[in-house]
């Protein structure tokens, strides 16, 4: 059984903050954007979805305030049209599910979510003192984890197969 992964947030604020399509979507008919577009760093909210999901996940980091009060509903994941977006959601939670081996499909998502909302936190505060999205901090941070957490993830499950055996 596969699990309808949707995406969500609990953090309905910052992805206003930081969208420009969200933020175009809620304007009133005739009202202007109070910003220079360029300052919003993510034009969907799925893109800033995968974005906080890489992030939170490699820090270990997910937001437990998050569950049960997801207040936007953006789009399943199958209907992402970015394919590298797409992908790189579907593998971060493919990690998450090998690591909570013990949880469910629907469990292992929920997790994906608060690990998104987790990482958006981040980027906010980021963007808050740095006043725009550093893209190349964010790409040396992820080179500098991403081997070892994917590590974690591959180890412990070959440590749980030979302890089974």
């Amino acid at each position: 059984m596969s699990t309808t992964q949707v995406i969500k947030t609990a953090r309905r604020d910052i992805y206003r903050n930081l969208v420009l399509r969200t933020a175009r979507l809620e304007l009133d008919d005739g009202e202007e954007l109070d910003k220079d577009p360029y300052e919003y760093p993510f034009d969907y909210g799925y893109e800033l979805f995968a974005a906080g999901l890489a992030i939170g996940f490699l820090h270990k980091d997910y937001r437990e305030e998050s569950k049960g009060s997801y207040s936007q509903d953006f789009t399943d994941v199958d209907s992402v049209s970015s394919d590298e977006v797409r992908t790189a959601i579907t593998f971060i939670w493919e990690l998450i599910k090998m690591e909570e081996d013990e949880k469910t499909e629907t469990e292992a998502w929920e997790l994906a979510r608060q690990y998104a909302d987790a990482g958006v936190e981040r980027i906010s505060r980021d963007m808050e003192v740095k006043d725009q999205f550093d893209l190349l901090g964010f790409m040396n941070m992820a080179e500098n984890r991403w081997e070892d957490r994917v590590e974690d993830v591959v180890g412990s499950v070959e440590s749980e197969e030979v302890a089974s055996a």
